[in-house]
């Protein structure tokens, strides 16, 4: 991620998709205010989900435009909301259209070089979260660029705790992505490792100067945890450490890790009640 500046070019690009839900406007306003503290550029975004073909444009033109205007009209009012909690912030509006939702989003980043997407979640519980899902734990999986998910009451509050849990397959260089990030608000990064609660494993207890060493970042310290329940370990340490972020490392899933469960990300994305910042890790 580029470091904060005061030119508009140069600034880090914050991209805020909405449906204009309770959701997603907390996570404008979430948005906006993380945004202010570090100078950033925001892109409201509104998704316009129909087929772009000539075939089916030619059909419903009409329609089309009604929902440019509406789409409109509504980033308009909710550029005027932000603007009145934060008055100087840099906010933009735009409208794209494509399906499914949030790999119309996933193209606009990547054609647009955002550096950053924050929306919101609402929040879901058993088979409901399997087969209904969620646009923005789907978008985590596919993004070219790092997603926060925001819980549906989260406030910001500041960014000066950060828990990243890793499985510890790429720490080092993970760690390293995430300081880019943490350096812009100055916060701590708290590495977290979860073993099976009969496990007598223990990292090197150099792990944690490595790591400072390979991301050239101070505020570093490294946490190993034994249990056999890995998101309520996780849920556990956030909560110990007065947590105002976690961090996991996601991939796009294959049709049989999709059939057979959830990857802990996307389990994460609906549980944790402060904002989840996902990275797209390659398949290997």
């Amino acid at each position: 991620m580029k470091p904060a500046a005061h030119s508009s070019k140069s600034k880090v690009a914050l991209l805020v998709p909405t449906d204009f839900s309770a959701a997603a406007r907390n996570a404008a306003h979430y948005a906006v205010q993380l945004g202010s503290q570090i100078h950033a550029r925001i892109v409201l975004l509104s998704v316009i989900e129909m087929d772009t073909s000539e075939t089916v444009l030619s059909n419903w033109k009409k329609l089309e435009a009604q929902m440019r205007k509406t789409a409109t009209r509504d980033l308009e009012k909710l550029r005027t909301e932000l603007r009145a909690v934060a008055k100087t912030a840099d906010i933009q509006c735009e409208i794209t259209d494509g399906i499914p939702f949030e790999e119309a989003i996933a193209r606009y980043a990547k054609a647009k070089t955002i550096d950053l997407i924050i929306m919101g979640t609402k929040g879901a519980s058993g088979l409901k979260k399997i087969f209904e899902g969620s646009n923005t734990a789907q978008l985590m999986e596919i993004s070219p660029v790092p997603v926060i998910g925001v819980p549906a009451k989260a406030v910001y509050t500041g960014m000066k705790k950060i828990v990243y849990a890793t499985d510890f397959k790429n720490a080092f260089e993970e760690t390293r992505r995430l300081a880019k990030i943490a350096a812009l608000f100055n916060a701590s990064i708290f590495v977290m490792h979860c073993l099976p609660s009969k496990s007598s494993k223990r990292q090197d207890r150099n792990i944690e100067p490595e790591l400072i060493n390979k991301a050239q970042y101070g505020a570093i310290t490294f946490h190993q945890v034994n249990s056999d329940d890995v998101d309520q370990a996780i849920g556990q340490f956030i909560k110990k450490t007065g947590a105002d972020m976690l961090v996991m490392f996601t991939h796009q899933r294959s049709f049989f890790e999709k059939l057979l469960g959830q990857s802990v990300t996307r389990s994460m994305a609906f549980q944790t009640r402060i904002p989840l910042l996902a990275f797209n890790r390659p398949v290997s």
